[in-house]
């Protein structure tokens, strides 16, 4: 029986994807099309359930809309009712070092840009978006830290 995570990896194929640690994988989102091939972190949950996260904001949905799956592909079939599992462990996404080397880019870039502004120069409507951008991917991380 193929694993739900088999499935997922052979439509991810042709965006980049690229191992990142024991049961975590990096790839270009094929939702909103990036090119930036650390947007979606693919990994594996504690119920062999395939774990997806866009870091610019699309939804699991989204994701495996993008690569021609349904929400019900990610998990494994269901046992029968009864089985005396314990509760499932949700795993974390992103290793404490690679949560750092996000926070880290996204304070260079606020560095930079407060330099800037004290400087007097205005930012422009591009670097405003990438802002904006870096303030949800630490909320994000945020999220994640917190879960």
């Amino acid at each position: 029986m193929t694993r739900p995570i088999d499935a997922v990896l052979a439509r991810l194929e042709g965006h980049k994807l690229r191992e990142n640690g024991r049961d975590r994988w990096r790839a270009c989102c094929p939702a909103h099309g990036g090119s930036n091939p650390s947007a979606l972190s693919i990994g594996i949950g504690a119920g062999d359930q395939v774990l997806l996260r866009c870091w610019h904001g699309c939804t699991v949905d989204e994701v495996a809309g993008a690569v021609g799956l349904e929400l019900h592909d990610l998990f494994p079939p269901r046992t029968a009712a009864g089985g005396g599992s314990a509760p499932l462990k949700r795993r974390r996404m992103l290793t404490a070092g690679q949560a750092l080397d996000l926070l880290d880019e996204e304070m260079t870039l606020a560095w930079v840009c407060a330099a800037d502004l004290a400087e007097g120069r205005p930012l422009d409507a591009v670097t405003r978006e990438r802002l904006l951008l870096g303030a949800a991917r630490v909320s994000m991380l945020r999220s994640e830290a917190r879960a």
